[in-house]
């Protein structure tokens, strides 16, 4: 999974729901999804959900 890759696994296992809802929310695009994992890389106290709950909308 690219999301794991780029950010850190453990984090993406603790919010397999918001990491799901995350990818979705990026269109299941790879580079979204990049962009996404690297802005979660870059702030390690940001969850997934929120990150996630932004893209919602």
């Amino acid at each position: 999974m690219l999301l794991v890759s780029v950010a850190d696994s453990e984090r993406v296992a603790a919010e397999p729901v918001a990491a799901t809802r995350l990818v979705a929310g990026c269109g299941f695009l790879p580079l979204t999804v990049r962009i996404a994992a690297a802005l979660l890389a870059a702030r390690p106290s940001r969850s997934i959900g929120t990150l996630a709950a932004r893209l919602d909308g």
